[in-house]
């Protein structure tokens, strides 16, 4: 008896945001993570889409990512991390989520943000005057 290997790889589903979708402030990634296997690990990642390979999104060799959210247990239509573009420049960015099964097995999902608006509370600008004759 034959196994069908595509039945044991795990599987992304990434409901919200929707592809390219703008956003200016906090912003759910919600969706769903299952395996048929018991899930050795899944990450949550971002990183500005210039250093990403939009082809093989498993391939980060040239971008530098950061970890929003991780885990090792199934999730089914929940949140599953929480973007903060306000830390951000403003222009296009990869959230993508890599789960890896018990066996070796993984598999990468993605969707493209962008970052747009002048909500960035981590800068500062102050202008005041000293003095006036």
């Amino acid at each position: 008896m034959r196994t069908d290997v595509s039945a044991l790889y795990p599987g992304i589903v990434i409901t919200s945001p929707a592809q390219n979708a703008l956003t200016t402030y906090l912003t759910d990634i919600v969706g769903s993570i299952t395996s048929s296997r018991p899930i050795h690990e899944w990450v949550v990642e971002y990183a500005d889409v210039t250093g990403i390979n939009l082809h093989n999104l498993a391939d980060s060799s040239r971008a530098t990512l950061v970890q929003i959210a991780s885990g090792t247990t199934t999730v089914i239509d929940d949140v599953m991390a929480t973007f903060d573009p306000t830390t951000l420049p403003n222009g296009s960015y990869l959230v993508k989520v890599t789960v890896q099964n018990d066996i070796g097995l993984g598999w990468t999902e993605g969707v493209i943000l962008n970052v747009c608006g002048e909500n960035k509370p981590g800068r500062l600008r102050l202008e005041f005057t000293d003095l006036a004759i």
